[in-house]
C-alpha cells in the first residue's frame, strides 16, 4: 500500500506532533507499507530553524525507509494570531503543491493543526482519486477560542465552515481521546467514519530510573532536594505562570530544598523567564529541550512532574506528555480543569493528584503533599507505569493506526 502522510512536524522534532507522526510512518514502512511524507523544514518549538537546515525548494531525502519531501513554510518568530495565520497557510499551499508531483496513493494521512491541511488533503484525493483520513491532534478552531486567542466572529465562523468542510469529505477521522469523540459526536460528524486512536509511548525507552543518576550530577542538584519538574511546550494553553508563582511561594517560605525545573521551549518563554529573573526565583532552573537521550534520565531523577492548563481547558486538548510521564514511573501533579480530558485520563489511571488550575496556593499544596508522602508518591507513580503498559505501549497502538488505515483504504 502507499501512503502519503502529510504533517507539518516531523523528525528531527520530538516534541508535540513530530515525535508520533515518525513513529507513525516508521511503524508503517516496518509493516511493509511504502509511505511518503510531505513536512516543513524543522522549527518547532523554537520557531527557528533547526542547526543544520536551510529551507529550499522540496528537497528530499529518505530517513528509516521513510521518504522525505521537505516543503517551505513561513516561521514566525513571535507567532500571534495573524502570523499564525500565514505560519499555517504557507505550508498548507507548499505541500499541496509538493503533493502535485508524487505519483499515485492508495490513500493519504493527514495530521491536523494546521485545520487548513484538511484542504491539502482533500485537493490531492480527489486529484489521486484515493480516500483521506484526517487525524486530530488538537482542536481548530475550539482551542483557540477557549484560550482567548481568537474572537474575532468572522474568522470564527470561516474556521467552523471549513472544519465541517473537511469532516464531511474526509473518509476516516481520528479522535485521539474519548473528549474529542464526543466534540465530532456533538458536532453530528458521523461516528462510523471516526476511529478512537490515542497517542502512544515506548515504554521500552520511557523507564522508571534512579532518581540520584547522572542528570542530576550534571545538572548539579542535590540529591535530597524535592525536585518539581515540567517538561513540555511553554505555551499559552499551559498557563505556566501558576507553576513560578507557587515556586515563590515556597522560597518566600524558605523551603530550601524544593527546586523547579522547567524544560522545554515554546512561545511564552520569554515570558516566563522574565518572570522568574523579576521575581529573583533562586529555586526556579530554565533547560532547553533535551537531547532524546537525555529525556528518560531527566524524567527519572524528578519527584514530581507537572502538568499545567488553563481553566477554559476541557476537551480540547490531551497532552501527549501524559504518557511520557506516566511511563517514568513518577507522581503526577496536575492543575487543570476537573472536567478536561487530563483529569479524565488521571483519574482512570490513579497516577496523580488533581488541583485547581491557575491556583497557585492550591498547586503548593498538591507539592507538600507529594513531597511529604512518599509512599504516595510511589503508588501514584506505580500505577501510571502499569496502566500505559496496558493501554498505551507503541506497538499496541501502531497496530491499531496500521489496521484503521488499511479499513479506510479498503473500503473506499
Amino acid at each position: 500500500m502507499k501512503i502519503l502522510l502529510i504533517s507539518n512536524n516531523y523528525r528531527p522534532e520530538l516534541t508535540g506532533p513530530g515525535g508520533y507522526t515518525s513513529d507513525l510512518a516508521e511503524y508503517l514502512v516496518q509493516q511493509g507499507e511504502e509511505v511518503t511524507v510531505l513536512t516543513s523544514f524543522p522549527h518547532y518549538p523554537l520557531w527557528r530553524l533547526y542547526p543544520g537546515f536551510k529551507q529550499g525548494f522540496f528537497p528530499k531525502s529518505v530517513l528509516n525507509g521513510v521518504k522525505i519531501i521537505r516543503c517551505p513554510i513561513y516561521i514566525p518568530q513571535s507567532p500571534g494570531a495573524f502570523k499564525r495565520i500565514l505560519y499555517d497557510l504557507s505550508f498548507t499551499l507548499s505541500s499541496a503543491f509538493a503533493g502535485l508531483f508524487t505519483g499515485k496513493y492508495d490513500i493519504i494521512y493527514c495530521i491536523s493543526p494546521p485545520l487548513t491541511i484538511g484542504l491539502t488533503a482533500n485537493f490531492l484525493s480527489l486529484l489521486k482519486k484515493c480516500p483521506f483520513i484526517f487525524h486530530i491532534m488538537d482542536l481548530v478552531p475550539d482551542t483557540p477560542i477557549a484560550l482567548g486567542m481568537l474572537n474575532n466572529q468572522a474568522v470564527i465562523n470561516m474556521l467552523y465552515s471549513l472544519e465541517r468542510y473537511v469532516y464531511k469529505n474526509a473518509d476516516g477521522i481520528v479522535a485521539i481521546s474519548p473528549g474529542y469523540l464526543r466534540n465530532l459526536a456533538d458536532k453530528h460528524v458521523p461516528l462510523e467514519k471516526a476511529a478512537l486512536l490515542p497517542n502512544w509511548i515506548d515504554i521500552d525507552v520511557i523507564t522508571p530510573g534512579e532518581r540520584v543518576n547522572n542528570f542530576r550530577q550534571r545538572n548539579k542538584l542535590d540529591g535530597h532536594e524535592f525536585l518539581v519538574t515540567y517538561a513540555g511546550n511553554m505555551g499559552n494553553k499551559q498557563g505556566l505562570e501558576t507553576l513560578l508563582q507557587a515556586a515563590e511561594l515556597i522560597q518566600n517560605g524558605n523551603k530550601n530544598n524544593v527546586k523547579f525545573l522547567m524544560v522545554g521551549e515554546g512561545a511564552r518563554k520569554k515570558f516566563l523567564l522574565d518572570y522568574a529573573r523579576r521575581r529573583n526565583l533562586k529555586n526556579v532552573i530554565f533547560l532547553p529541550l533535551q537531547p532524546a537521550e537525555d529525556f528518560p534520565g531527566l524524567l527519572s531523577a524528578s519527584d514530581a512532574l507537572v502538568i499545567t492548563q488553563r481553566s477554559s481547558v476541557v476537551d480540547i486538548c490531551l497532552p501527549g506528555k501524559l504518557m511520557t510521564n506516566c511511563a517514568s514511573g513518577r507522581p503526577i501533579l496536575a492543575a487543570v480543569n476537573r472536567e478536561s480530558e487530563t483529569a479524565r485520563f488521571i483519574n482512570e489511571a490513579g497516577c496523580g493528584i488533581i488541583v485547581e488550575p491557575e491556583k497557585p496556593v492550591a498547586l503548593l499544596e498538591g507539592i507538600l503533599k507529594l513531597k511529604d508522602s512518599p509512599d504516595l508518591a510511589r503508588s501514584l507513580g506505580a500505577k501510571g507505569r502499569k496502566y500505559v503498559e496496558n493501554f498505551y505501549s507503541r506497538d499496541k497502538v501502531l497496530n491499531s493506526f496500521h489496521h484503521f488505515i488499511k479499513k479506510i483504504a479498503e473500503i473506499h
